[in-house]
């Protein structure tokens, strides 16, 4: 091998071993990054992870909090106002079926004689006026309905004495009223209603009033003493039941008249307090006092921001102008490409120690009059802060 071939060999030989240790240059090199990429990396863990941060509060954006208040605060009022409705029963229109039957009994007591065994006689009898003392009648009266139902009645008993012409009854010549039996009070929540009063009458005081009218006054007359039962209901009375005795003859027989009524139907209002009304009133109060603290959070809301924005616009000039060195403003607003993960952190010093350990700036963008955000990005993570005036 001549002199030239060993210095060409020593030479290539050099560039081998410049280029292995350019390679392991490179590959120490590219170590060395990726050891300062992990240490970047453990240390943004180590702050996103710091308790504070792990221990943040979940947010919501002012428009969310108030039309989540309005919301919340209407939709339980209106239940609240439903509830009130169901405990007065409002609009509870209910048909009622129900069968009336009132009822009319009499026995005519005689006086002291010597034709009859008996001291009273049973109806459908004629009777002599001259041994006749007293008429004494019960009136009853029974209603069912196909459900219970409150109800507040009262019935009185009134006898009516009529003369009137002979010719002509609708020709009214005296009538007189007496209140037998006063007003008595019926109430009670059932499915029917039953009551019983018993009248007596002093037949030979009424017929000595009637034969004086007729001899002295007109003795072509006729007259009757009816004796009726009213229901006092509460938009009307009526007449259920009656007894008519006819006085100034010498022999009378009695008819008597009672209201029957099967299977009648009614609309009733049925505005009555039961344990299902105590029922319904708790839970409308329930109801009605989260509306009024819904409506008292969002009064506060809209009070808040009312006098926190100056504070808003100050705290934010402020964190702008201090790190103006880092901080870089997003004019147009800040775009991204979709992130495969976005850490909130939970202040602006947490986002500044990350900005330190990435080295990166950060990105300021306003999102409306309320609301800004800062973020610092690192390949595909992104680390966000947001600033709103409602946490103020």
């Amino acid at each position: 091998m001549s002199k030239k071939e060993k210095e060409l060999e020593v030479t290539n030989q050099d560039e081998k071993v410049e280029e292995v240790l350019e390679d392991i240059k490179q590959e120490k090199l590219a170590e060395t990054k990726h050891e300062e990429k992990v240490e970047k990396e453990n240390k943004v863990e180590e702050v996103v992870n710091n308790p504070k941060v792990k221990d943040r509060k979940l947010y919501f954006g002012f428009e969310a909090r108030i039309i989540c208040f309005a919301v919340c605060s209407v939709l339980f009022f209106g239940i609240a106002c439903f509830f009130f409705l169901k405990t007065i029963n409002f609009g509870k229109g209910e048909i009622v079926y129900y069968d009336e039957v009132a009822s009319a009994k009499y026995n005519v007591c005689l006086k002291d004689n010597n034709y009859y065994d008996k001291s009273c006689l049973g109806e459908e009898m004629q009777y002599a006026s001259a041994l006749v003392d007293s008429v004494v009648t019960s009136f009853n009266y029974d209603v069912n309905f196909s459900t219970d139902i409150s109800y507040d009645l009262s019935y009185h008993v009134v006898g009516v004495t009529k003369i009137y012409d002979a010719s002509d009854r609708s020709k009214i010549l005296y009538q007189n009223e007496d209140l037998l039996v006063e007003k008595t009070k019926v109430a009670d929540y059932n499915k029917w209603i039953k009551f019983q009063t018993n009248v007596s009458v002093d037949f030979n005081k009424y017929n000595a009033s009637v034969l004086e009218y007729k001899n002295n006054y007109a003795s072509n007359s006729m007259a009757v003493f009816d004796i009726v039962l009213y229901l006092n209901e509460p938009t009307e009375t009526r007449q259920i039941a009656s007894v008519s005795i006819p006085l100034g003859g010498e022999t009378f027989g009695i008819t008597k008249e009672a209201i029957s009524n099967k299977n009648r139907a009614v609309e009733i209002d049925d505005d009555s307090w039961n344990d299902t009304s105590t029922i319904y009133a708790i839970i409308a109060c329930i109801f009605l006092i989260t509306s009024l603290i819904f409506l008292y959070r969002l009064t506060y809301l809209i009070f808040k921001v009312a006098t926190n924005k100056s504070k808003y616009e100050t705290k934010l000039k402020h964190l702008l102008n201090a790190h103006n060195d880092v901080v870089v403003v997003a004019k147009e607003g800040y775009s991204s490409s979709d992130f495969t993960k976005i850490i909130k952190v939970d202040n602006f010093d947490e986002l500044l120690k990350v900005r330190e350990t990435l080295d990166k700036p950060i990105v300021f963008s306003k999102v409306n009059d309320v609301k800004s955000e800062f973020v610092v990005e690192e390949g595909e993570t992104l680390y966000k802060y947001v600033f709103k005036e409602a946490d103020l």
